[in-house]
């Protein structure tokens, strides 16, 4: 009887390493198997964002047949002139991709969509500018400004430091730096960036900053 106890929980003993080899063997199974997907995820997610871009540039450059992007140019400032800033938009987009050697068109539609308080189409713009590395201090600035509007605090952070580093002897870019990390209760860093704004901006500008270093200080 004694014999049969041990061989019972040896045979219990044998099960559970076999459960417990199945169960690691399947976790790595698993981990290898979200590895491999999330890799071709990407390189599917690559593809897609390929074609759909490849398919716009194509739409764009074809919706004004017969016109050069020069042309465009000339009939989109027209448009401006006489406040059709919509026919504007299209005529520099299309433009755009039919040369994309001519470069601030993108940002030029991102300012025209942010001065008419379409705000989320001229962030889009003002991304697309940036890829394309048109006037990217302000297209990150202006982002900033958007993020700031949307209390993405985060967000506006990020735009307003790289609209810094490419443009690193603008104070308005500093100081907007500063109010967002003040408004995120970071008074601290944002004294250091009013600081810098300073260093910077005009006679009038720096006493804001200055005034805006006292106030962060007694927090």
């Amino acid at each position: 009887q004694k014999k049969q106890k041990q061989r019972r929980r040896w045979r219990f003993s044998q099960k559970e390493e076999k459960q417990s080899a199945a169960l690691i063997i399947g976790v790595i199974v698993l981990f290898a198997v979200t590895f491999y997907v999330g890799k071709k995820y990407e390189r599917w997610k690559y593809e897609f964002e390929s074609r759909n871009y490849m398919k716009r540039v194509a739409g764009e450059a074809n919706k004004f047949p017969g016109k050069s992007a020069e042309e465009l140019i000339e009939q989109a400032l027209a448009s401006e002139r006489v406040g059709n800033w919509q026919d504007a938009v299209e005529r520099f987009i299309a433009a755009k991709y039919k040369n994309l050697s001519y470069s601030g068109l993108l940002y030029r539609v991102g300012k025209l969509y942010y001065d008419h308080g379409a705000f989320d189409s001229a962030d889009q713009l003002f991304e697309r500018a940036i890829a394309f590395n048109e006037n990217v201090d302000s297209a990150n600035y202006y982002r900033g400004m958007i993020a700031l509007g949307h209390d993405n605090l985060p967000a506006a952070e990020h735009f307003f430091e790289a609209a810094t580093i490419a443009a690193p002897f603008n104070a308005d870019y500093y100081y907007s730096l500063g109010e967002t990390l003040r408004k995120e209760h970071r008074p601290q860093d944002a004294i250091a960036r009013y600081e810098q704004a300073a260093i910077r901006a005009g006679e009038s500008e720096r006493i804001v900053c200055l005034f805006k270093i006292r106030m962060a200080d007694r927090k």
